[in-house]
């Protein structure tokens, strides 16, 4: 990140190991799943008789099914619990695409634990690599975020801009030390919306009336590179923001008194003063009437 003239840096940050703990959780997901594949061949026979129902029974079909079943089942919890669906609609690619690789090289059941195994430690590893390109910087003048992972991501937001900052921790992130700080400002960057509906209706003779309702609430949300996402001590580091921001708000109205009382001083310095013959007050040299007495002395 380039300095801005007589900018300073005073922190540089990166996520904690455990703020990504979903994806790393779903990598593990997949290893787990590995080692129950590897008992796939001596599943109870009422297994072979429930999928039987579907589709004519041997060990391949019944391979294809579990392990198509444990993408798009999590993928449909995913969906239904996170509202992320790209993220839903990549477990089913995952899955299609793993079982094309096992039956077009034919690798029999085994290559479903293979696959497995290569989704665990590829999600484990581009999860990491994820984590590590995100980078955060608070310097006296702003806050800047930044992602470069494929796609270059990069948000910066002067503390004048900012009305408030939110500090999220959950209860993973209080035994560790970690949580999200962000910044809101006053467009309303850094808020999202939840929307919760209700309705009814009733039917008598043939007609029928319905009544629906919903409601928006605006809370503190954000992607990972645009807001400080899950950084170390952040209780630390928003006491820190927060004297930033002070020191920089107060900044343009201290100079300007500074600048005022410099002004007067030199104002007072480079008058001369003398008494007034007729009361003797100290009175500008400039002056044509005596401040106190009113004598006129020009």
């Amino acid at each position: 990140m380039k300095l801005l003239p007589n900018e300073s840096l005073r922190l540089e940050l990166k996520p904690h190991p455990l703020a990504f703990w979903k994806f790393y959780l779903l990598g593990f997901y997949f290893l787990l799943l590995a080692f129950g594949s590897i008992y796939w061949r001596t599943l109870p026979i009422d297994v072979y008789n429930w999928i039987g129902r579907f589709t004519p029974i041997n060990h391949n079909i019944v391979a294809i099914v579990l392990f198509l079943g444990s993408f798009i089942i999590l993928a449909i919890i995913i969906g239904l619990l996170e509202i992320s669906f790209k993220l839903a609609f990549l477990l089913t690619v995952m899955g299609v695409l793993g079982v094309a690789i096992v039956e077009y090289f034919n690798l029999g059941i085994n290559g479903y634990t293979f696959m497995y195994v290569a989704y665990s430690i590829l999600t484990i590893g581009l999860t990491d690599i994820y984590r590590r390109t995100h980078k955060y910087y608070v310097t006296n003048f702003r806050i800047v975020s930044a992602k470069e992972f494929i796609a270059h991501e990069y948000r910066e937001v002067t503390f004048d801009k900012i009305s408030d900052i939110v500090l999220k921790q959950g209860a993973l992130g209080r035994v560790f030390g970690f949580g999200s700080l962000i910044p809101i400002t006053a467009s309303g960057f850094g808020l999202g919306s939840d929307f919760s509906m209700a309705g009814g209706g009733v039917s008598a003779r043939g007609v029928s009336v319905g009544v629906g309702g919903g409601k928006s609430i605006d809370v503190p949300r954000g992607r990972s590179y645009f807001i400080l996402y899950g950084i170390r001590k952040p209780k630390e580091v928003l006491n820190l923001i927060s004297q930033i921001r002070y020191e920089y708000v107060e900044a343009p109205y201290l100079k300007r008194i500074s600048q005022d009382l410099e002004r007067v001083m030199m104002q007072i310095a480079g008058t001369k003063q003398f008494k007034c013959p007729n009361c003797g007050v100290d009175i500008a040299g400039d002056a044509n009437y005596c401040s106190n007495c009113g004598f006129k002395l020009k």
